[in-house]
């Protein structure tokens, strides 16, 4: 009887566990549902593009990444592996020689297309990628990327670079968008393919293949072709991947070659072990051959450094005119205008005009430095308890300079815990006069209201900007918002109930069947992230 109760209260302890999780489930998905919706209607095509641009470019990552095409013996590591785990587990650890052996396993077609579909479908969530999304969409709508100019930055490193010749200069910076937006994310995809689709379950297959065998016959048999074919594709991977590094020298060609080198050594091994009989256990020969590549590319790329640092000129300088000509494009630097002044110990007779002109022209200089700006206009704010300063930027109006002092609203102390909601997102949504001027020349506080006639500010930086979003509720007679001044802009998104229920329980319990005008996203750098 006992054990009976024993059980019908575990039930129960497990019954109520799922009922809470199911609540929080239903919670945090209707809460994530409400947000989406207000952000569909806020922002329209500004918030989808970014998710098609995901999706595209995470897709064909995906796909590229995950999708097995051995449509002949279709293979699933993960479905072996768990297969195996459950056969072990209902077995009592008993397991058939069949059930180790990984190419023995085999999905029907159905399930082995329906798996690739699936680990697709996730793998686009996990490899989302707007930049590189984005990118494939304007190459496939005809805009130049330079994709055709990637063989020629392949052939970069066996280029003699001469310093009067900024020929692969351009060729880089023709290449610009394809190389910081496309290779990047296309290595990493074919890169894990290669490390769990290739490497892993050649690894798995060969490593189940000799325990089998060893079961069978007590002999272990070391997957020594396996090993080898692997390092072979990683040397050459290697090597491929040298063709685009950051920064490219006279040692990079000797890279190159050096990993391509250890691949087809790698590969010509594989070939003796299968067919010159004991050739599979020359350890040192193989082992001497590795090491005697690597100590001769590290050599060769040592006395080279050694060279390079004794002709400087010579050998760096090349590159490091590249260099210089890449940065002064990417700085627009082309596009500066120099204006060379020509003075002279010779004293000249200026005129009225001619002092005159100076004279403005000395006017609109900035003698005052941020921390004197923002000394000077701090007192201004005066005891304001729910305001204070955030930052301090330059402003230029009528070809002078003014400091321009932005505030940020925030909760006064001593405000009930009771009343932190109510006064967070409906009575402090602003800063009745959000900032400040300073003239950057001679110190002057100047009025803001010469230059903007709005000065309420709802969508800022810092403070409750930052921390809360904030409401304001519709047919009300008088605002509740501070200074008694409702807000009556374009921002935000108006909400109906049901829909405020459930962004807010306040809503529902005060004001059930009002509209609110929602203001989200309130700091600059959130609302463009």
């Amino acid at each position: 009887m006992s054990e009976l109760r024993r059980r019908n209260s575990r039930r129960s302890l497990l019954y109520v566990f799922i009922a809470i999780l199911a609540i929080i489930m239903i919670i945090v998905s209707i809460s994530q549902t409400v947000w989406f919706t207000l952000n569909l209607w806020e922002f329209g095509d500004l918030f989808v593009r970014p998710f098609y641009f995901s999706l595209v470019g995470g897709f064909i990552l995906s796909f590229i990444a995950f999708f097995r095409f051995n449509f002949k013996k279709r293979n699933s590591l993960t479905f072996w592996l768990l297969k195996l785990f459950i056969k072990f587990y209902h077995r009592a650890g008993y397991i058939e020689l069949r059930d180790l052996d990984y190419s023995a396993y085999q999905m029907s077609f159905g399930k082995f297309l329906a798996w690739q579909a699936t680990k697709t479908l996730i793998g686009t969530m996990l490899l989302s990628n707007s930049i590189f999304g984005m990118g494939i969409i304007a190459a496939l709508s005809g805009v130049d990327l330079g994709l055709s100019n990637i063989p020629r930055v392949m052939s970069l490193p066996f280029l003699q670079i001469s310093i009067n010749d900024v020929t692969p200069a351009m060729i880089a910076i023709s290449s610009t968008p394809a190389l910081t937006i496309l290779l990047p994310p296309l290595l990493s995809a074919f890169g894990l393919r290669l490390i769990l689709l290739v490497g892993l379950t050649m690894l798995v297959k060969a490593t189940s293949e000799s325990i089998v065998n060893y079961l069978r016959t007590g002999f272990l048999r070391i997957p020594i072709e396996t090993i080898e074919t692997l390092i072979a594709i990683g040397a050459a991977w290697t090597g491929f991947n040298l063709f685009f590094p950051s920064y490219i020298d006279y040692n990079t060609k000797i890279f190159i070659i050096g990993a391509l080198i250890i691949s087809a050594i790698m590969i010509l091994f594989v070939y003796l072990d299968k067919t010159k009989t004991g050739f599979i256990y020359a350890y040192t020969i193989k082992a001497g051959a590795i090491i005697l590549i690597l100590l001769t590319v590290f050599a060769v790329a040592s006395i080279q450094n050694s060279i390079a640092d004794a002709r400087k000129v010579e050998w760096l300088g090349p590159y490091v005119k590249q260099e210089i000509v890449v940065n002064r494009y990417l700085a627009d630097i082309s596009d500066v205008t120099t204006f060379i002044y020509n003075f002279t110990s010779e004293t000249s007779t200026l005129n009225s005009s001619q002092l005159s002109r100076i004279y403005r022209d000395l006017q609109t200089v900035r003698l005052w430095d941020w921390d004197a700006a923002f000394t000077k206009l701090k007192p201004e704010i005066g005891l304001i308890p729910y305001i204070d300063f955030e930052d301090s930027d330059i402003l230029r109006f009528k070809n002078r300079l003014y400091w321009s002092a932005s505030m940020k609203p925030i909760l006064p102390s001593g405000i009930p815990p009771a009343d932190i909601w109510y006064n967070e997102h409906l009575v402090y949504t602003h800063v009745p006069s959000g900032f400040l001027l300073l003239d950057a020349n001679n110190g002057t506080i100047i009025n803001p209201s010469t230059f903007f006639k709005q000065r309420r500010i709802y969508y800022g930086e810092g403070g409750l900007f930052d921390t809360t979003w904030a409401a304001i509720i519709l047919g009300k007679k008088k605002s509740d918002e501070v200074t008694g001044i409702g807000y009556h802009g374009r921002g935000g998104v108006v909400v109906s109930p049901p829909m405020t229920w459930f962004f807010d329980v306040t809503f529902f319990l005060s004001y059930p069947d009002k509209q609110v005008r929602i203001l989200r996203y309130r700091d600059v750098y959130d609302r463009l992230e």
